[in-house]
């Protein structure tokens, strides 16, 4: 074992990154399935299909209409849209905020359960894809990376920063407003994970940074428990050097 950085391969990292992508897609769905029946998200939508189905009925196409589609309308269809439009969009409103609650919660439990939960458990930072394939996360430093770390890493870095706010740009942009202004956020933020992979000497990314954290390779990386330790082991390596230079 060496205790110089040995950094993980990249088809080492690609390989164990799929694997927690699959694992992490399958739980996110579980989660999100049973929250939309905690949160009586087909209650809603069924209602709000109901008003869609006697819309059409009546010759409404949709339940968004344009003027001129208003205009176009007769009276009796009229006066039926007008009586239930704010119903039909309070109904709207609560299907969009408890299907966004329960991704957004769906992705929370699933991050929190793979990649905290599990590399707490499995220790030296290894999600069920990085033990399988002999990758680690330790600190720059040759640490263990700390829990306060690995939850930074975990829930702040790949979380918040690298899925919930690529998301929601992704959620305004389609359905609220479509500006060039988000389009430019969300292209930097992928360019900014870029320059960090290529530039940095550890290959990191924003989680990786913001933990100050590094992926290593578990086969070859020696992993000091504290710092002390680490001082203390190269100490030895040292004074051990230094009575070889001394026989010759």
């Amino acid at each position: 074992m060496i205790y110089d950085l040995q950094k993980a391969s990249i088809l080492k990292r690609i390989s164990a990154f799929l694997l927690d992508f699959i694992l992490l897609l399958i739980l996110t769905a579980g989660f999100i399935a049973l929250l939309t029946l905690i949160v009586r998200f087909d209650f809603y939508y069924n209602q709000l299909a109901e008003y869609d189905k006697q819309y059409k009925e009546i010759g409404i196409e949709s339940i968004t209409i344009t003027k001129e589609q208003y205009e176009a309308l007769g009276a009796e269809a009229k006066e039926y849209y007008d009586t239930t439009i704010n119903d039909v969009r309070a109904l709207m409103s609560q299907c969009v905020s408890r299907a966004f609650m329960s991704l957004s919660l769906g992705l929370f439990f699933s991050h929190l359960v793979l990649e905290f939960i599990i590399p707490l458990i499995l220790k030296n930072g290894q999600t069920v894809g990085k033990k399988i394939f002999s990758v680690g996360v330790m600190q720059i430093s040759g640490v263990k990376l700390k829990p306060v770390s690995l939850f930074v890493r975990a829930m702040l870095g790949k979380y918040a920063v690298e899925t919930m706010v690529p998301l929601s740009i992704v959620l305004i942009f389609f359905f609220i407003e479509a500006n060039a202004l988000l389009f430019i956020l969300f292209i930097a933020l992928y360019v900014l994970e870029i320059v960090l992979f290529f530039v940095t000497k550890r290959y990191a990314f924003i989680h990786d940074v913001l933990a100050s954290s590094v992926t290593i390779d578990m086969q070859s990386q020696m992993i000091f428990n504290t710092t002390e330790e680490m001082i203390a082991y190269k100490e030895e390596l040292h004074q051990k050097e230094v009575e070889q230079a001394e026989y010759k």
